[in-house]
């Protein structure tokens, strides 16, 4: 594991350390847990349903950190869950005038908000 991702993993364990009551906003959703990492033959089917390469960087948070959980909001969406919850596509058109032209909803942000 790199030593970001080790750091973004202690960092989780002190979020929880210092809310044992779950009371920051969506905590009591993701509940300070990471989802298992995915290995490469997980990434590799993922990769095949959306019909896309994942970011180097998702890529390396999945498969080294954890596939979803603890984060912003509601927490990190599991990322092979992205596909169900985002309908048939989970690869979105990009707003006009942005510089991508598909994007992969990660974060819930809560009232059915996907970021």
């Amino acid at each position: 594991m790199s030593e970001l991702w080790a750091t973004a993993r202690d960092a989780v364990r002190a979020l929880a350390a210092a809310d044992p009551g779950l009371r920051r906003f969506g905590a009591s959703v993701h509940r300070y847990e990471l989802a298992p990492p995915l290995d490469a033959a997980a990434v590799a089917a993922l990769e095949h349903r959306l019909d896309a390469a994942l970011p180097d960087d998702l890529r390396a948070l999945v498969s080294e950190l954890g596939a979803g959980g603890a984060g912003p909001g509601y927490g990190i969406v599991r990322v092979d869950r992205t596909v169900e919850l985002a309908g048939p596509s989970a690869l979105v058109a990009a707003p006009a005038g942005v510089p991508w032209t598909r994007g992969l909803p990660l974060a819930h942000l809560g009232c059915g908000y996907l970021a």
